[in-house]
């Protein structure tokens, strides 16, 4: 039975046509202006104009993030580097001959040097017994002994360690991004 409300050219498949078209938007000047100077240059040639929060949250900011996103990435992998070359400069400093016998020898002779030192201003005071100055300035070659065991075994690794860590170069932990710089580069590129 026809419904006395429709006409006769209602019909179900023009009411479905009807359903199923999408509602088309037209963008806004803001927008569209955004997408036509989609080259980051333009943008940031733009800088000290006020501009509309829409086209920087949309075309500006990305960029940006982007920049910073790939400046972090950069950053980090520099500092795996460093720490990779501090490693293996250490561990060549380590496997050098050398380097154990310079600081075993260095160390005995300065404990050695310490203990004459302190034996001189034992001597110089009266208050002291002899035998006691006697039993000190005996002992000096146990500490040189300790000096050459300790250098030897113990100071190798740290000091080769802080050597290689002073002498591989330091990466600027402040990264500053200079847009101009990044506005040049895209502007140069085809």
């Amino acid at each position: 039975m026809p419904n006395p409300t429709s006409s006769p050219n209602d019909s179900p498949a023009s009411s479905r046509t009807r359903q199923t078209t999408p509602r088309f938007q037209v963008p806004s000047l803001k927008i569209l202006a955004g997408k036509a100077v989609k080259q980051r240059h333009l943008f940031f040639d733009l800088r000290n104009q006020e501009l509309p929060p829409e086209i920087v949250t949309h075309h500006i900011q990305p960029i940006i993030d982007q920049l910073v996103s790939e400046r972090e990435k950069s950053y980090f992998l520099q500092l795996e580097e460093r720490q990779e070359k501090i490693a293996e400069l250490s561990s060549e400093l380590q496997q050098q001959g050398w380097f154990s016998k310079l600081l075993s020898w260095t160390l005995g002779l300065g404990l050695t040097g310490l203990h004459i030192g302190i034996y001189f201003i034992l001597k110089a005071n009266d208050d002291i017994p002899d035998q006691t100055k006697l039993a000190f300035i005996s002992s000096v070659p146990a500490s040189f002994f300790v000096g050459l065991c300790a250098g030897a075994c113990c100071l190798p690794r740290p000091l080769a360690w802080t050597f290689a860590y002073f002498r591989t170069p330091r990466i600027p932990s402040k990264q500053v991004i200079d847009l101009n710089e990044e506005a040049m580069k895209d502007s140069l590129t085809p």
